[in-house]
């Protein structure tokens, strides 16, 4: 190209570099797009990819050509040069940064259109199997051969798996009654856990019955060393302090509800997690960490698995705090 071989050394060199630069930033915005297209067709991708790259790239190809054609007609070759590096940098680094977020946010949605074809066999099964038995199946494999043929492999090229919500130890939060609530605490969470104006001992119990966290909230908490079973039925203050010490240790409470229950003494209150019979989780191949939750009633108020989330259609989507 004749812009590249301008006799000028220090022109020549700008004029390269800015050329990589543009081009590396092209190169930036596919890389990223496709790490970011870990479900989804291929074919859909560079369709997403024409629709929003190339018309940027194109774009400052047309303002560079009608910038330099102008410039030379007038001989204004220094301000060309300049116009022309501040356009085709921008267009670059924009055709980089919208790649990026058009293709995350089609990724999603197209994830989403996919989940919903594939997973309606297997949620009207799980909606028959309810009717006729009056509760969700504890597995996905109790419908087999009543209400499915086989299971399917995966859903959207995903990997997934099945929570029932209404059995005997539903995936729960039950809570402990800690005494006042500190005002100066900061450790609640956004969707609180028990009476507003109590300090609570917060503890997530999954489908099974084993405790799968331990915390406390509304309190300011220090550690009192090992757990004393004496201190925990004592005065508020001391109880905070006991409870502090079994967080801390978590070989002293993880298990089974009912061994921390004889420990403890029964939940004070119960946290259901929604009204919802069961969840249905897909998580994306390849070990990435975005997780999809489909309840049947979208009670979302809170998902543990999600630290935050958004909701796309009757989807749920955010990145698994858990993994």
């Amino acid at each position: 190209m004749r812009w590249l071989s301008d006799p000028n050394p220090g022109t020549r060199l700008r004029r390269r570099t800015l050329f990589a630069f543009a081009l590396s930033c092209v190169a930036l915005g596919i890389g990223v797009a496709r790490y970011e297209w870990s479900a989804g067709d291929d074919a859909l991708l560079w369709i997403v990819l024409a629709a929003y790259a190339l018309p940027v790239c194109l774009a400052a190809l047309l303002v560079w050509i009608v910038i330099v054609v102008l410039a030379w007609e007038r001989g204004e070759r220094k301000l060309g040069t300049i116009l022309v590096s501040w356009a085709i940098a921008l267009a670059s680094s924009a055709a980089c940064i919208g790649t990026f977020f058009a293709t995350s946010w089609a990724s999603a949605r197209w994830t989403v259109w996919r989940l919903d074809v594939e997973s309606k066999p297997v949620i009207e099964a799980i909606e028959r199997f309810r009717a006729r038995n009056g509760h969700a199946p504890r597995s996905l494999e109790e419908l087999v051969p009543s209400e499915l043929d086989r299971l399917p492999a995966r859903l959207a090229g995903c990997t997934f798996w099945f929570t029932p919500l209404d059995g005997e130890f539903d995936p729960m939060i039950g809570w402990y009654d800690l005494g006042p609530a500190d005002s100066t605490a900061t450790n609640e969470r956004q969707s609180s856990i028990g009476p507003a104006e109590r300090a609570v001992l917060v503890v997530e119990v999954g489908e099974t019955g084993a405790v799968q966290e331990l915390r406390i909230e509304r309190a300011r908490t220090r550690s009192s060393g090992t757990f004393d079973a004496a201190r925990w039925r004592g005065a508020p203050q001391a109880r905070i302090e006991a409870a502090a010490a079994l967080e801390n240790d978590p070989r002293a409470w993880r298990g089974h509800r009912r061994l921390l229950e004889e420990l403890l003494g029964p939940f004070d209150g119960v946290t259901r997690r929604g009204t919802s019979a069961w969840e249905l989780h897909v998580r994306r191949p390849d070990g990435y960490r975005e997780l999809f939750v489909r309840r049947p009633q979208c009670d979302y108020g809170e998902v543990p698995e999600l630290g935050s989330f958004r909701r796309i259609g009757a989807w749920v989507y955010g990145i698994d705090s858990e993994s």
